[in-house]
């Protein structure tokens, strides 16, 4: 049984994609088609690869950030426990806004068995800090 469920954890979101993918390109005409290959073909893709780098960069300083506001709380979590749940947190945004606030503490509470309100605590400090100066410069 927890196999199964395991597999449809992963099939699942894969089938949906597929089935995304689909549905967009169904309805092209071959000029389109030919149009879209032509930018796939003369695209430069040193930059893509380069702003991908830079993006990821972005994602493990947030967590290593983070990293540091949790350590007072007596335990230093796993990088990459830190790094996937903020890139959850980035997932759960897109389902509802400021969704990831909440995902994260939660997530990484469950992974590093550290309590959620203190977890929660450093992401509503965290912001405190991001927004005071902003409010205090206008």
């Amino acid at each position: 049984m927890k196999s199964i469920i395991s597999f449809l954890k992963v099939a699942l979101p894969l089938a949906f994609g597929a089935f995304l993918i689909w549905y967009v390109f169904k309805d092209l005409t071959d000029q389109e088609k030919q149009e879209l290959h032509i930018s796939f073909s003369s695209a430069n893709y040193f930059w893509i690869i380069l702003s991908m780098v830079f993006g990821v960069l972005s994602h493990m300083s947030r967590a290593i950030r983070w990293k540091y506001t949790i350590q007072p709380l007596g335990k230093t979590p796993w990088f990459w426990n830190s790094f996937f749940t903020v890139m959850i947190g980035y997932v759960a945004n897109l389902a509802l806004p400021r969704l990831g606030e909440v995902t994260r503490p939660a997530l990484l509470g469950k992974y590093e068995g550290l309590p959620f309100n203190k977890l929660f605590g450093t992401i509503a400090v965290s912001y405190t800090h991001l927004t005071l100066p902003t409010i205090y410069s206008v």
